[in-house]
């Protein structure tokens, strides 16, 4: 799971964290190496291991899958449950959540050892119902063009060479959770599941010559997660939490470096324990200069550009102990149709993980191939192969993107602020219905539809007029509607007035809580309306009002922070600490940062979105 702040890291540090394998918990591994290696690993996933049962894991969850605010967390949607909102029946994403089988059952069989693979935590995670129906028994994989997508989640036809159908693409921060969970439960269960779309990854015999249960494509697909996305403190306390219901842990999580000697680059080679670093102290390590991203024979797929349109993605190169520079270059019969930024790293660049554009701009009609090539003295050569194809303008079939810059459009709010200050709507999502803040009396609290898609609220006339504007007061806020009256309450009603009530507002994992001290806005059900209570009802959410100033810019100042672009690289200083994320145009995460006052980070050409303390700015690295 991504929380750090360097992404596709192959080191992760975790700190203050007591709990950990027990002493000679692992020594069967110490000096083993191919199939005596995978043995012992397979010895030690059974130890101390009980059934949960599947109606068990209900509620085991609350013990492995709960976040600060004791509600469950959800591994596909992003959303937050209450552990009593089990599904029934569902319409839309948060509604509900369910058991997941993150391999399918229709995968593998029903023998008493495949059934009790059926119930085990490790891989059967709590999912929203709606979207854990979307996945439904596709394999997981990397998507080139969706079909679906919610959240981060993606369904569509596969991009990695090694398998075409049609995969399910789970959020960044949950790729590596999702690889480890398969590699654990591989060498728990030893099961065959390669049947369906289960043969895309897995090959049912646990041989060295067999790769240990993997295709090909199952090795460079899981494997690029489980280096892209280390292993994350949550992932750690889940380990945890599962040993104390279900009785074992996961190798992987506990020693994230075993995957290297098994499917790696250290296949082959003799496990020393006393050389491994946990993953409570620090993650993968590695004692010789080491390549982790990209990976050799990776694609880089483009799909169809419009003529002379430019369309970049990004990739992070990133590994550890290097010590001399890193060329980049393009070959091959269309390599002018593509370019790289930069063409040369240093080491230390590296190291750290440096992000680099890739640049594809069709001069011509048709199938476009090169290979984009990464030389050093301390590695071998790593190819990557890049295909676009170019389209006539007006075709209808141009799958170039454009940047979602959030422009007076309403944005969820997942985490708590600082400053609340702001335009927002009061939201309950579950019935896609927001606080109609145009009333000036009392009344319930009355409601008006909205459409919601990928968190976010299209802003127009209407919808700005439902919405509240929050300022500071004294030690709180104080929300003001549309038509100038402040939002106050009369016991249990809503009480629009000239004079302002305070309120203390907080927001954990999305749900939000604004409080006058004595009562809390809530929804309630029965009469579809928002009122205030002293307990029980249903929590709401609160989406922000984004805008942004300019389109492509070099140089941005306001009162509170100044952002500077200058030859690629990104200069940002602020009056206060602040939250600050860069997006590229897909939507992923290049940098996430919290108190910022000052920040400098180097970015490759292309186009990018910067949010600081949510407001978003788009940039153009030329």
């Amino acid at each position: 799971m991504k929380k750090s702040l360097l992404l596709f890291s192959a080191l992760l540090t975790i700190l203050s964290l007591s709990a950990r394998p027990k002493d000679g918990h692992y020594a069967g591994l110490d000096n083993k190496s191919n199939q005596n290696l995978w043995d012992a690993i397979y010895t030690v996933t059974q130890v101390g291991y009980s059934d949960l049962s599947y109606d068990g894991l209900i509620t085991a969850y609350q013990k492995t899958d709960v976040d600060d605010n004791g509600q469950l967390i959800d591994m596909y949607g992003g959303c937050s449950f209450a552990f009593s909102k089990t599904c029934g029946n569902y319409s839309g994403e948060c509604d509900c959540y369910n058991r997941e089988h993150s391999m399918p059952k229709s995968w593998w069989g029903s023998s008493p050892k495949e059934s009790k693979q059926g119930s085990d935590i490790f891989h059967v995670v709590p999912t929203d119902g709606y979207v854990n129906n979307r996945r439904s028994n596709y394999a997981f994989g990397e998507v080139s063009n969706a079909t679906y997508t919610y959240n981060g989640n993606k369904l569509g036809s596969s991009s990695m060479s090694g398998y075409s159908g049609t995969v399910f693409e789970p959020q960044n921060e949950y790729k590596g959770d999702f690889a480890r969970g398969y590699f654990g439960t591989m060498a728990k269960w030893e099961v065959n599941a390669s049947s369906g779309n289960g043969g895309a990854i897995f090959n049912g015999t646990y041989t060295t010559a067999s790769n240990y249960g993997l295709t090909e494509y199952g090795i460079a697909l899981l494997m690029k997660w489980h280096r892209e996305d280390p292993v994350s403190e949550k992932e750690l306390k889940r380990n945890d939490a599962i040993e104390a219901t279900q009785g074992n842990r996961n190798p992987f999580i506990d020693y994230p470096e075993l995957a290297e000697y098994l499917w790696g680059t250290k296949k082959g080679q003799t496990v020393v324990l006393s050389e491994l670093t946990s993953a409570y102290d620090g993650g993968v390590q590695v004692d010789v200069p080491t390549l982790f991203s990209p990976t050799d024979n990776s694609d880089i797929q483009f799909g169809n550009v419009t003529l002379e349109k430019t369309i970049s993605k990004s990739i992070t190169v990133k590994g550890a102990l290097l010590e001399n520079a890193i060329s980049l270059s393009i070959s091959g019969e269309d390599a002018s149709q593509f370019t790289v930024s930069p063409s040369a790293i240093t080491a230390a660049q590296a190291n750290a993980g440096q992000p680099v554009a890739v640049i594809y701009t069709p001069a011509t009609e048709g199938l476009h191939t090169a290979t984009l090539y990464l030389r050093s003295s301390d590695f071998s050569t790593i190819a990557v192969n890049l295909e676009g194809t170019g389209i006539v303008a007006g075709s209808g079939d141009d799958d170039e993107p454009e940047v979602d810059i959030p422009d007076g459009d309403y944005v969820k709010v997942t985490s708590n602020r600082d400053d609340w200050t702001g335009t927002y709507l009061i939201v309950y999502e579950t019935k896609s219905e927001c606080l109609n803040a145009t009333m000036t009396s009392s009344d319930n609290g009355v409601t008006a539809d909205v459409t919601i898609s990928d968190n976010t609220i299209a802003g127009n006339e209407d919808i700005d007029s439902y919405a509240v504007t929050i300022s500071a007061s004294g030690n709180g806020y104080v929300l003001k509607t549309s038509t100038g009256m402040y939002v106050g309450n009369s016991s249990k009603k809503f009480a629009y007035s000239t004079s302002p009530t305070v309120y203390t507002i907080s927001c954990a994992s999305g749900i939000v809580n604004i409080s006058n001290g004595s009562y809390t806005m809530k929804y309630n059900t029965g009469i579809s309306a928002f009122r205030f209570y002293t307990s029980g009802q249903e929590s709401i959410q609160i989406y922000r009002k984004e805008e942004s100033t300019a389109t492509d810019i070099e140089n941005y100042h306001n009162a509170d922070c100044k952002l500077h672009v200058q030859e690629n690289t990104l200069l940002l200083t602020t009056e206060q600490p602040a939250n600050v994320a860069i997006y590229d145009y897909t939507g992923r995460t290049i940098l996430h940062n919290t108190a910022v006052t000052q920040l400098q980070t180097h970015l490759p050409q292309g186009i990018y979105v910067v949010q600081i303390n949510g407001k978003a700015q788009k940039i153009w690295v030329k």
